[in-house]
C-alpha cells in the first residue's frame, strides 16, 4: 500500500524552486544576449542578494519580536537567544564554520566556472548525479547532528547509492569518443565533490540554527559579507566593471536600460532564492530541500533526449535514465515521507505512524477492575515507557521543524 502525504507548507520548497529556475533561465539569457558579461558580475550580485535579504529580514523578525507582534512572514521561534537558549559553541567555533559555510557556497555558485575548463561527460551531468546530496546530508545530520536514521531512510539512500553508481557507469560505458575514460571520471568525481561541498554548507547552517540558536538569516548575513570580503580580492587582478563599461561605451541606451534592469532583476532573485533556500534548511532539513533539485530530473532527461542528436546508444542511454530517474525520486520521497510505503515494516518508524501509535496509546480504556493492583501498575508503566518511546522518537524527527511557526 502507497501512501502519499503533503504537507501545507511544501509551498516554501516551490517557491525555492520556481526562483531558482528563473534564475537559472535569467543567467542562460544574460550570457546570450550580453556575452560580455563577467562571470563577476553575477557573483557579486548573488552575495548582495545574501546581504540585503538576510539583513532585512532579519531586522524584520527582530523588530516584530521587540515590539511582541506576530511574526507573520518566516516565523522562527528561535529569531533571537532567549534566556535559557544558551549557545553551546564559542565564538570562534561559529565564525570558522560561517567562514566554511561561506566557502561551499561561492564554490556552488562557481561551479560552472571551475567546470568550463574540463570537458564534461554530458551535458546534463550535474542533474543525473545531484541526488547525492541526499545521500551525503543524510550522512553528516546522522553522525553531525544526531538524526535518527530509520529503515525507510536506510532503504532509500541504499537504493540511491546503487542508482548513482549505476548513472555513472553508464556515462563512462557510453561517453562520447571524443572524452577519454581518465576526464571521464574525473568529470563524476567533480561533481560529486561540488554537490557534497553543497551538503555541507546546508548541514552547517543547520547546525548553528539547531545547536546554537542563531537566526537563519542572520547567518545568511554573515555569509554574504565573508562572501563580499573574500571575492573583493578579485579587483587586484581584474576589474569586471571596467571592461563591462567599455563595452557599453559602443551599445545603445535601450540595450544598456534593458541589461540594468536584468542585472536588477537577478539581484531581486537572488534575494528570494537564498532567503527560501536557508529557511527550507531550517523547517524542513538538508535532505528535503535537496530533494527539490533532482525531483524533475525525468522531466529534463526528456528535454536534452529531444535536443540531442538521436542514435541506438542515445536511445539506449535515455531510457534506462527515465528509469533510474524515476526510482531516485520515488525513493527520495520515502526518505523525506512524502510517500509512505506499507510493506517491509517501512511504515513502521515514520513520523505519522509514530504520532498514531503515540495516540492510540493514550486513548487506551481503563484495564479491567478485575486485574490486581501490581498488574495494573505493571501495565501502567508499560504503557507509559511505550508513549514516552514514541514520543521522543516523534519529537526527534520533529525537533527542528519546530522552529517554524508556519510548519
Amino acid at each position: 500500500m502507497i501512501k502519499i502525504k503533503l504537507r501545507k507548507n511544501l509551498i516554501y520548497l516551490l517557491t525555492y524552486f520556481i526562483s531558482s529556475t528563473i534564475r537559472t533561465v535569467l543567467t542562460m539569457a544574460l550570457e546570450i544576449f550580453f556575452s560580455y558579461v563577467p562571470f563577476e558580475i553575477f557573483l557579486y550580485l548573488m552575495i548582495l542578494g545574501e546581504i540585503i535579504g538576510g539583513l532585512s529580514i532579519y531586522l524584520y523578525q527582530y523588530e516584530s519580536i521587540k515590539q511582541k507582534k506576530k511574526v507573520k512572514y518566516f516565523g522562527i521561534n528561535l529569531i533571537v537567544n532567549q534566556k535559557g537558549n544558551r549557545i553551546k559553541d564559542g565564538k570562534i567555533k561559529i565564525f570558522f564554520l560561517i567562514i566554511f559555510a561561506s566557502y561551499f557556497d561561492i564554490f556552488r555558485f562557481a561551479y560552472g566556472k571551475l567546470h568550463s575548463p574540463f570537458v564534461q561527460i554530458s551535458g546534463n551531468i550535474d542533474s543525473k548525479l545531484s541526488s547525492i546530496q541526499t545521500i551525503a546530508s543524510s550522512l553528516l545530520c546522522t553522525y553531525a547532528l544526531r538524526f535518527k536514521m530509520k529503515k525507510h531512510h536506510k532503504i532509500s539512500l541504499l537504493i540511491i547509492g546503487i542508482c548513482l553508481f549505476l548513472i555513472s557507469l553508464f556515462e563512462i560505458i557510453f561517453k562520447p569518443d571524443h572524452i577519454n575514460t581518465t576526464k571521464g571520471i574525473f568529470s563524476i568525481l567533480f561533481t560529486f565533490y561540488y554537490f557534497i561541498g553543497y551538503s555541507f554548507n546546508n548541514c552547517i547552517e543547520k547546525y548553528l540554527v539547531d545547536t546554537n540558536y542563531i537566526s537563519p538569516f542572520l547567518i545568511l548575513l554573515f555569509e554574504g559579507l565573508f562572501q563580499l570580503f573574500l571575492v573583493s580580492f578579485s579587483f587586484i587582478r581584474k576589474n569586471p566593471f571596467k571592461e563591462m563599461i567599455n563595452e557599453f561605451n559602443i551599445r545603445s541606451a535601450g540595450k544598456l536600460i534593458l541589461f540594468i534592469f536584468l542585472l536588477f532583476l537577478y539581484s531581486l532573485l537572488s534575494l528570494v532564492v537564498n532567503i527560501y533556500r536557508i529557511y527550507c534548511n531550517v523547517i524542513y532539513s538538508p535532505m528535503a530541500r535537496s530533494l527539490i533539485d533532482y525531483l524533475l530530473n525525468p522531466f529534463f532527461e526528456i528535454y536534452y533526449y529531444t535536443i540531442s542528436v538521436k542514435s541506438e546508444n542515445e536511445t539506449i542511454k535515455f531510457i534506462f535514465f527515465i528509469i533510474l530517474s524515476l526510482i531516485i525520486d520515488f525513493f527520495g520521497c520515502i526518505y523525506n515521507e512524502y510517500i509512505i510505503l506499507s510493506c517491509c515494516g517501512l511504515e513502521q518508524e515514520t513520523i505519522d505512524e509514530i504520532a498514531n501509535r503515540a495516540k492510540k496509546l493514550e486513548n487506551l480504556p481503563m484495564i479491567k477492575s478485575t486485574k490486581s493492583d501490581n498488574n495494573k501498575d505493571k501495565d501502567a508503566d508499560d504503557n507509559d515507557n511505550d508513549i514516552d518511546d514514541d514520543l521522543y522518537s516523534l519529537t526527534d524527527d520533529e525537533n527542528r521543524s519546530s522552529l517554524s511557526k508556519d510548519g
